[in-house]
């Protein structure tokens, strides 16, 4: 989408919110994750714009990055070492950040990294990202990348940074 005020170009997520009791309930959970994820400002990270709900849709506005994914970098032209070990540097600082704020992505993985016409990665797609504390815990669902997914995903064990950093291994391999 193009901003006509500051001439930007935005790429624009929706989501269906399904129509029930579950549903809503997630609805009011995603809305206080989302609010946390507005205030997120790392080099690394897709920063979200702006978030909103208008009936059974969610929709999330980042700014566009014109590079492709690092699914797309791999498959087409692969990465050579020093631009792999750049990646991980950059991918690892950014959840470095994210798990000190006490978020945790929950669906780290190549097709969620996006990169720029520089060549710079940043950690994208904060759909299944939870804020916990020490206060709450937070589960995996079965939702997100069987590959990618720490043993805990897949027991539906609570998740902690450890999980992010798991996935991020297999990124890396």
């Amino acid at each position: 989408a193009l901003d006509p005020h500051t001439k930007r170009v935005y790429a624009v997520k929706f989501n269906e919110i399904l129509d029930s009791e579950e549903g809503r309930a997630e609805d009011i959970r995603d809305e206080y994750q989302l609010e946390k994820l507005l205030t997120l400002r790392q080099p690394h990270i897709l920063p979200l714009k702006e978030f909103g709900f208008e009936e059974n849709v969610r929709f999330t506005v980042s700014p566009y990055v014109p590079g492709g994914t690092l699914t797309q970098k791999i498959r087409n032209n692969p990465p050579s070492a020093e631009d792999a070990l750049r990646y991980g540097m950059e991918i690892a600082s950014a959840l470095d950040y994210l798990h000190a704020q006490g978020v945790i992505h929950r669906d780290l993985k190549s097709s969620n990294i996006l990169l720029d016409l520089g060549n710079h990665a940043y950690l994208a797609d904060f759909g299944l990202a939870r804020v916990v504390s020490t206060s709450t815990l937070a589960f995996h669902t079965g939702h997100g990348t069987p590959p990618y997914a720490p043993p805990e995903q897949n027991r539906l064990k609570e998740i902690t940074p450890k999980s992010d950093i798991f996935s991020f291994g297999i990124l890396l391999f």
